[in-house]
């Protein structure tokens, strides 16, 4: 016969109430680097092409009605069946500017 060796004893469960409290923290952390971090780039200055994205697009900037976001390209200049238009749509981007815009202005 061969005799089982003994293992170390089982780890217990942890606590329902450790789990929630360790994600509640971890999830604080996580939260309040974001913060931070969206708070330093709010303060600084538009770099590399943010100012023809943002204050050279006539869609950001209310020239044009907001509709023409769906049709114009990223830089709102030109509409995308145009020949030069470079065909980079980002709508959702362009309305975040243009939301930025009305509330908080150039």
């Amino acid at each position: 016969q061969v005799k089982a060796r003994a293992g170390p004893p089982p780890t217990p469960p942890a606590a329902p109430g450790l789990v929630a409290t360790s994600v509640a923290i971890l999830a604080a952390v996580a939260l309040s680097v974001a913060i931070y971090g969206t708070q330093k780039q709010l303060e600084g200055a538009l770099l590399y092409d943010d100012k023809a994205a943002v204050l050279g697009s006539p869609v950001v900037q209310g020239e044009v009605p907001l509709s023409r976001v769906w049709v114009r390209d990223f830089w709102g200049k030109d509409d995308l069946s145009s020949k030069e238009s470079h065909k980079s749509f980002r709508p959702l981007v362009t309305l975040t500017y243009r939301l930025n815009h009305i509330f908080v202005g150039n």
